[in-house]
């Protein structure tokens, strides 16, 4: 764990390259990082070096280090005088009237540093709106750089990133435009990580996130601005749907029919690990479906299936590498039961 890193950690919703950052005061350029974590030294002296001692053969997944120093070295950095010229300053190259707004974001975020930590740890529940509030509340009398600020950070691991944007739009609209445009950026990212994720199964994961996420923006919707948020959305929804019924019709073939194909015409039986991939391949295909539906591609669903069905009951005519019930199952998972019902049947009758 290094004290740098640790430093920065509830500065991320701040963070930009420092030729994105056009001075805007509601962001720190990274070339400010090493200047900061000098001033902090300047300032806090030997209490950095006791906490860079215990962060010594530590890391960042130790999530309890990581609360237990960082609320020793945040509280301390965000009530401390720092020098704002000089030394690390001079050598960034930063203009030397922005280097103040530049400590001061830096110096509140770090006073709510310990709370935005645990707010980040609940991402996974939404956050839920009372988590929200009272992170964000306490932010507000720090000023919208900050509350923006925290409010992109937050909004960038939320399962409900719409929600963060409500709530932080509810204590001060001057952050709507912003929570709004960072709110965009993630899905559309989050939407390109669904159509170029390497693997059926990561695909499938992606896509059941961002569906939760579009749901979320549908409940939360903006105070002003939903006719564009409709049409981001609706955007967002169909080039996603259309990655994953592609990917859905090329599975149902290369990873599905293709692999039954291969194991039906072994001499002998398939052993267990193959047939257990199978099976998993069919699994993360029916989640690539569901998410599909959600997003608006059910009728091409419908047919892709109803098209690979027959084609894979037709290789239970003979006996080989798969037994009728190890087909069934994999029609089942794919199809439902009632498509499967032909296979089991005739099996119970040989």
């Amino acid at each position: 764990m290094q004290f740098l890193r640790l430093l920065a950690l509830p500065l991320e919703g701040a963070l930009v390259s420092t030729s994105a950052w056009m001075r805007s005061p509601t962001a720190i350029p990274r070339s400010a990082l090493a200047p900061l974590g000098e001033a902090v030294r300047a300032a806090l002296g030997g209490e950095v070096e006791a906490i860079e001692a215990a962060c010594a053969n530590r890391s960042m997944d130790d999530e309890a280090s990581v609360a237990a120093l960082g609320a020793r070295l945040w509280l301390a950095a965000g009530v401390a005088v720092l020098p704002r010229a000089g030394g690390a300053w001079d050598r960034a190259g930063l203009p030397h009237d922005a280097t103040g707004p530049i400590v001061d974001l830096a110096a509140a975020l770090w006073r709510h540093g310990v709370a935005l930590l645990a707010a980040r740890r609940s991402a996974c529940d939404g956050p839920p709106e009372s988590v929200l509030r009272a992170t964000l509340g306490p932010i507000v009398a720090e000023g919208p750089a900050a509350l923006a600020a925290a409010t992109v950070l937050l909004l960038r691991e939320a399962a409900a990133p719409a929600r963060v944007a409500w709530v932080a739009g509810g204590f001060a609209p001057v952050v709507v435009r912003l929570a709004e445009d960072a709110l965009y950026d993630l899905l559309l990212a989050h939407a390109t990580a669904v159509s170029s994720a390497p693997s059926l199964g990561e695909m499938a994961d992606y896509a059941e996130a961002l569906v939760s996420r579009l749901e979320d923006a549908d409940d939360y919707g903006p105070p002003a601005g939903r006719e564009e948020r409709r049409r981001n959305m609706a955007a967002i929804r169909g080039e996603t749907a259309a990655a994953c019924r592609s990917r859905y019709e090329g599975g149902l073939l290369s990873d599905l029919l293709d692999a039954v194909t291969g194991l039906a015409g072994l001499p002998c039986r398939a052993d267990d690990e193959a047939v257990r991939k199978l099976e998993d391949a069919a699994r993360d295909l029916r989640r690539l479906e569901a998410a599909g539906r959600r997003l608006g591609e059910c009728s091409a669903f419908d047919r892709a299936r109803a098209d690979i069905t027959p084609r894979l009951l037709a290789l239970a005519a003979g006996r080989s590498g798969l037994t009728r019930i190890e087909l069934a199952r994999v029609v089942e998972i794919i199809a439902g039961a009632q498509a499967a019902l032909p296979l089991v049947t005739f099996d119970a009758e040989s």
